[in-house]
């Protein structure tokens, strides 16, 4: 996704930006931000979907993950999902990775 897209979602309500901050104000100090989506499930329920993560190194940032969970729950979330890079599942504990597939035809 561009960012042009993400931030498009983001002004028309259909996606969230979070920043984490670390207490200064000074935006060269942020340490991440992602773009969560709320998409609705074929079972109806809604998953917490992050779109795009990113920042600085993970373990300035990684803490903030229960939050995060306990956020997208408390919003009407049953699941949150991450897409990342292999070896992700190792950095995520209780998540499990998923087998997906992308097809993609070019024009």
């Amino acid at each position: 996704m561009s960012p042009e897209s993400l931030f498009l979602d983001c002004m028309a309500g259909t996606s969230v930006l979070i920043i984490i901050v670390d207490g200064s104000t000074v935006p060269s100090n942020i340490p991440a931000a992602a773009v969560a989506h709320f998409p609705r499930q074929v079972d109806g329920s809604i998953a917490c979907e992050l779109r795009a993560a990113g920042g600085r190194a993970l373990a300035l940032w990684r803490h903030v993950v229960p939050d995060f969970e306990a956020w997208a729950r408390h919003v009407g979330a049953a699941s949150v999902r991450l897409c990342g890079r292999p070896g992700w599942e190792r950095v995520f504990p209780g998540y499990r990775a998923r087998p997906l597939i992308a097809l993609v035809k070019d024009f």
